[in-house]
């Protein structure tokens, strides 16, 4: 929540610094959308933030809604447990995490508007059940352990100048790649006439010739078979 104009700021700086120096918090209602909202205003930083609260009726008693069992836990259980939410903890930095839905909802938008091969998910894990609870414990906490000193060792090699493992192999890939591109002599135009748009596609991509994806199938046979490919624009 931010002053519209200068002529607000001193509106503003007085909200802002009554509940702070009283360490209290405003509780309002809005209308939005067409719906009534209950919120809670408060200071954040050096600006007043608005907070959507639910209703006391939507608010559910999980005591009424389910019955709650306890069951007894041995102290060795629990310190594996502990052991393993240490090894799994680190800094949080929120600008780590982003939504990775939206990011294969869009990259398969554009696998359909070029003619790219979509390749499915893998489904989904089958529910196990745990017979030794222990054993599923130690082995998650040994997992994160390994993890956890893999992730330090790159970053000291990046530190001192070295470039992590995944960073060599990845580079690795890429010239063993580079290699067999250069060794390999392109392909005749009648093998690639046998090919879908789809599958030449996927050989430009593989082969990183630009302006793939606006080509036509005629245009990407030329270019693999490396006789050029993109047509001049005509100019009316």
């Amino acid at each position: 929540m931010l002053p519209k104009g200068k002529e607000y700021a001193k509106v503003y700086s007085l909200l802002y610094e009554a509940p702070s120096r009283s360490q209290k918090a405003g509780i309002a209602t809005f209308v939005m959308r067409n719906r009534e909202y209950l919120g809670v205003v408060n200071t954040e930083g050096d600006v007043l933030a608005l907070h959507t609260l639910h209703w006391a009726d939507e608010v559910r008693d999980p005591h009424r809604q389910v019955e709650l069992e306890r069951a007894e836990l041995g102290e060795k259980e629990v310190q594996t447990a502990v052991q393993l939410v240490e090894a799994l903890s680190m800094s949080w930095d929120p600008n780590e995490y982003h939504d990775t839905y939206q990011e294969r909802v869009l990259k398969l938008i554009e696998a359909k508007r070029t003619g790219a091969t979509v390749e499915k998910g893998e489904p989904p894990p089958k529910a196990t059940k745990v017979l030794d609870l222990m054993a599923a414990l130690q082995a998650s906490v040994e997992t994160a352990k390994s993890h956890r000193q893999q992730v330090g060792a790159e970053e000291e090699a990046s530190q001192r100048g070295r470039p992590p493992t995944h960073i060599k192999e990845a580079a690795e890939k890429r010239r063993t790649r580079t290699t067999k591109k250069t060794e390999e002599k392109p392909p005749k135009p009648s093998e690639l006439k046998e090919l879908s748009k789809t599958e030449l596609y996927q050989r430009a991509s593989d082969a990183n010739i630009p302006g793939r994806s606006s080509m036509s199938r005629d245009e990407l046979i030329k270019a693999l078979s490396g006789r050029g490919g993109r047509r001049k624009a005509k100019v009316s």
